[in-house]
């Protein structure tokens, strides 16, 4: 009984943060003319959102947003993680940059947008990646 409830709250909670993350992201699609700060800040909350963060795991910095993330689920401290993500044999990818693509994808496919695959790699940050963003044709801001 106890699984059965922990199984519904994991679910519920998942429903409301995807509810949330497309809320930010509609407002960044229905007003083109939001200041730069504020598309920032919708970005932010997306991901934070999506990665069922709580609010002191909250940051410019995606990399750590991730990295909370991932040390969660894998039931690990964030010193652990930093310790144990590296690169597997056969090409693999930690987990921390593997997610990081997984984001960014994501943020791709529900803006539908394209963002520079070789510009990729140097955005840490959610700044970064709004200026990125903004930089795109058909796409802007007040700054």
């Amino acid at each position: 009984m106890q699984m059965e409830l922990n199984v519904r709250e994991i679910a519920g909670r998942l429903k409301h943060n995807n509810e949330m993350a497309e809320s930010h992201l509609d407002e960044i699609r229905s007003f083109p003319e939001l200041p730069a700060a504020v598309v920032a800040e919708k970005l932010k909350q997306y991901i934070a959102a999506k990665l069922l963060l709580e609010e002191e795991e909250v940051s410019d910095n995606i990399i750590e947003m991730v990295r909370s993330n991932v040390a969660k689920a894998s039931h690990m401290t964030i010193e652990q993680l930093k310790e144990m993500d590296r690169p597997g044999r056969c090409g693999s990818a930690p987990a921390v940059l593997s997610k990081r693509v997984m984001v960014y994808l994501d943020i791709q496919k529900n803006l539908g947008i394209t963002l520079p695959a070789k510009d990729l790699p140097e955005v840490r940050t959610v700044q970064e990646l709004t200026d990125m963003i903004l930089q795109l044709p058909g796409i802007s801001a007040e700054k």
